[in-house]
């Protein structure tokens, strides 16, 4: 059988995203604090293993990580402005992740805008949760 996906190159490959707006992207998980803002970080990989038959069975794991993108405290601004600038970056790390290629087949995403809470400061987000298999 082909070698498949190793989280580590899934795990490199969010984090090398070129994502427009993002002005750091972070390596090794999440980060205590942010020093500029947006700012990416992949947060949470976990995978598991499925079996998928054409003609035999064959093993391909399946991997799963956030890519958080941190926009703006939640204090700072006002809501009208962080809720445009989170729907701005839904396009761009939509953008981004149709060109991202690991794995098999060609990754799945779902995003949501959410409060993402680093240190102790809450922060517009946008989590996207991306899956790859093989």
């Amino acid at each position: 059988m082909a070698a498949t996906t190793t989280f580590r190159a899934f795990v490199d490959g969010l984090e090398a995203l070129s994502i427009t707006g993002v002005k750091k992207a972070y390596t090794s998980g999440v980060p205590t604090s942010i020093s500029a803002l947006p700012a990416s970080f992949v947060s949470m990989p976990r995978g598991e293993s499925s079996t998928i038959s054409k003609g035999r069975d064959a093993h391909f794991p399946t991997l799963r990580a956030n890519l958080v993108v941190a926009i703006q405290p939640v204090p700072q601004k006002t809501q009208a402005i962080n809720f445009d600038a989170a729907v701005d970056m839904l396009d761009n790390v939509k953008s981004a992740l149709d060109g991202f290629s690991v794995g098999k087949i060609a990754p799945r995403w779902k995003m949501d805008v959410v409060i993402y809470i680093i240190g102790k400061i809450e922060y517009w987000a946008v989590d996207a949760e991306v899956e790859v298999e093989g």
